[in-house]
This record gives structure tokens, C-alpha cells and sequence, in this order.
């Protein structure tokens, strides 16, 4: 084709979209001599990032960059470079900020360490600071929203220099919440169980770095991107595949890890509505229907080596007496691909030639019948013959 188009003086371009377009990328690396160039076009709340693979323009080679874009009057516009991002000094680089919970009762470790009564203290402080590190404590969830409103605030305005760090001091944090932080403007989350020379030892491994990831300016609009799905329980087969399509398809949610699609298929002596009684999904996200034989679930950020928990929670009943078999599907073009066939798929197709139907149910009539009534028998149990 490539001869073809040089022989012509043609220009071939192709343009694709949708979930699978980062593995697709990947895959076009390998064809690096026949193509002139690979782009790839992301969208991030408040800009697009255009990041180029590779791209010939006459004897130039660009490769590896990415320029940040914005949508005026539908025409895109390389945005310029935030200098308030930038560290205006690099005196307190060295200094510590940290709410006192998070270093267990310990004095401050040495003159570089100030140390506050609370979290809105120790923000107050931050605003001050340039490339400092800040230690948040996050002791229950209540804690979150307020948390993440300070962080995206400091990130925002401070720039790129500043350390933020959170010290989970009680097991609060689910997996959203703490991609929330993370995007929100986070250097590091540090987990309930690492003892303190583990947190130290992360301390001195984020100084000298910067915070390389972009943070959207509406902290209202990042919270409703990462948690996109406001439905849970049943939804017909259409509304559950849009909904699954529109979590796959959002780009600020990590790649790989928005969540699992569960097939499950009931014993033969349950139907797949029966089964459906006995699922109670709590959480936002976590959506269930029915195809066939078999009940999908989608379990939104939920990792592999949690779903025995989740489907644990969700099931009333024992998930493994009530289910004979499952299917799982944790990557992006996976869920894609099954979704598509979900929705072509007839519900026949999945039954099983052997699987036997339950009996029908037998109704009661009006007037019972009377049973009839049994004349009692004498039983000779002593041994001298006489009767009772």
C-alpha cells in the first residue's frame, strides 16, 4: 500500500477512536518504517493533550513529544505553558510540614520539621510553600471530600514543585477514593500498614522530584469524571452496555483498571432470575443484567484479587453454591469486545443442550381435596402376644 500511495503522490490518513486506541498505538510501533507518523488525541476535562509517537515532516523527525491543546470556536489551539506551575524558589525544598498524628506521637524529627495541630492548619501553612513536602493525615473517610478540595487547591496553585503526601492512619481508603487523590494533585498515598521507617524511607524518595501530571482546573468536573456512574443494581441489557461503555471510554480513568465484567451462570436448579433476588449490589457503579443463562455484573474499580470479597457483599447466599461457573474480563478492549457481542448475542445462544428445565410450578386450586382418612391398626409389640 505504501507503494501504491508514493506511486500516486497520495496522502492516506486514518482516523480511529474508542477504549482500544492506546493497545492499538502499541501495536503500530512495530510498523514504525511504512507509517510517517502515529498521534494520539486525549481528553482532559479542561484541555486535550496531542501526543505524537512519531511523526516525518520533510527531512524532520519528531518523536516523543506532547503539547497541550485547547478548543476555541471549534479550532485547536497549542495552549501555552502555566509559569505559575513552575517553582518560584527552591529554598524550603528541604522542609517538612506535617500534621503531628502522622509521626505517631514523635517530636519533630529535626529543625526542618514543623508540625501542625490539623489538617486546615497545615494548609494554611502550604500556601506559603514551594517545594516543600506536605503531610496530610486522613484518619476516617469523612476526611476525603475535605482533603481532596485542599489538595487540588495547593496543586493548583502552588505548582508542581510542592511534596504532597497523605499518611493513612486507619484503614479508610477504597480504591476510588484514592485514585481521586491521586489525580486531585497527590505525590504518594501512604497505606495504613506501612510501620514508620517505611514512611521515612518514602519521604526521601520524593525529594527532587516534580509532579508531572495535569490536573484539571474544576475540582467538580474531576469528581464526576472519576466516579462517572451514579446507577447501581439491574439495568436492562442496552442501559448496561452504555453505561459499561461510557465508564471504558473515559480517559482519566486509568487504563486497565476501571473495573470487571462477571459472568455468572446459576446451578441448573436455579433460573437466572431467581439468582437475581439474591444480588444486592451496594455500591454506585456495581451493575447487574440479565442475558440468556447467565447474570453480567460490572464491578466499577474493582481489582481482580478483590472479587471473591465483592461478590461476597453483593450475594445474599454463597456465591459458589449458587453459581456453576463465571467468566471475567478485567482488560479495556476485553470488556469492549464482550459488550459488543453482548448486545448481538440472542439469549438461546447460551443455553446448553443437556442443562434440564426446572418443573413447572404447581398451582393451587380453589378447593383442595380432602385427603382420606386412615383407620388405625393394632400392633403387637409385647412378647406375650397381647395386643395394644
Amino acid at each position: 500500500m505504501r507503494a501504491f500511495l508514493k506511486d500516486k503522490g497520495f496522502t492516506l490518513l486514518i482516523i480511529t477512536w474508542g477504549a482500544t486506541v492506546i493497545n492499538l498505538r502499541n501495536y503500530l510501533q512495530g510498523y514504525f518504517r511504512q507509517l510517517d507518523g502515529v498521534a494520539h488525541l486525549d481528553f482532559q476535562q479542561d484541555s486535550w493533550k496531542y501526543r505524537i509517537n512519531w511523526w516525518y515532516s520533510a527531512e524532520r523527525l519528531f518523536a516523543d513529544r506532547a503539547i497541550r491543546l485547547s478548543c476555541q470556536n471549534n479550532q485547536f489551539i497549542a495552549a501555552k505553558e502555566n509559569d505559575e506551575n513552575t517553582p518560584l524558589s527552591l529554598n524550603d525544598e528541604n522542609n517538612y510540614l506535617a500534621e503531628e498524628k502522622v509521626l505517631e506521637g514523635a517530636p519533630p524529627l529535626s529543625s526542618q520539621w514543623q508540625l501542625f495541630k490539623h489538617n486546615e492548619l497545615l494548609f494554611s501553612a502550604a500556601q506559603q510553600a514551594y517545594a516543600a513536602t506536605v503531610i496530610f493525615n486522613l484518619s476516617h473517610n469523612e476526611q476525603i471530600a475535605a482533603l481532596a478540595n485542599m489538595i487540588h487547591s495547593l496543586r493548583r496553585q502552588r505548582g508542581i514543585g510542592l511534596k504532597i503526601v497523605i499518611r493513612e492512619m486507619q484503614t479508610s481508603l477504597r480504591y476510588s477514593d484514592e485514585r481521586l487523590l491521586l489525580a486531585c494533585g497527590v505525590n504518594a498515598i501512604v497505606p495504613f500498614t506501612a510501620p514508620m521507617s517505611r514512611f521515612l524511607t518514602l519521604l526521601e524518595g520524593l525529594q527532587g522530584q516534580q509532579f508531572n501530571r495535569h490536573v484539571p482546573a474544576n475540582l467538580d468536573d474531576l469528581i464526576r469524571a472519576m466516579q462517572p456512574l451514579q446507577q447501581k443494581g439491574f439495568l436492562k441489557l442496552d442501559a448496561f452496555c452504555d453505561s459499561v461503555n461510557q465508564l471504558i471510554g473515559n480517559t482519566l480513568l486509568p487504563e486497565n483498571g476501571k473495573g470487571l465484567l462477571v459472568a455468572l451462570r446459576p446451578v441448573p436448579e436455579l433460573r437466572p432470575e431467581q439468582a437475581l433476588t439474591l444480588c444486592k449490589p451496594r455500591r454506585f457503579g456495581d451493575l447487574v443484567t440479565i442475558l440468556g443463562d447467565r447474570l453480567y455484573l460490572f464491578l466499577t474499580s474493582c481489582r481482580f484479587n478483590d472479587l471473591d470479597r465483592a461478590l461476597k457483599f453483593i450475594f445474599t447466599l454463597p456465591h459458589d453454591d449458587l453459581f456453576s461457573n463465571r467468566m471475567v474480563w478485567f482488560e479495556d478492549n476485553q470488556i469492549v469486545s464482550e459488550i459488543r457481542q453482548m448486545k448481538t448475542l440472542t439469549p438461546g445462544a447460551w443455553h446448553d443442550v443437556g442443562r434440564k428445565p426446572l418443573p413447572a410450578p404447581v398451582r393451587a386450586s380453589a378447593t383442595p381435596p380432602v385427603a382420606e382418612r386412615k383407620t388405625p391398626q393394632p400392633l403387637t409389640l409385647s412378647p406375650d402376644g397381647k395386643d395394644f
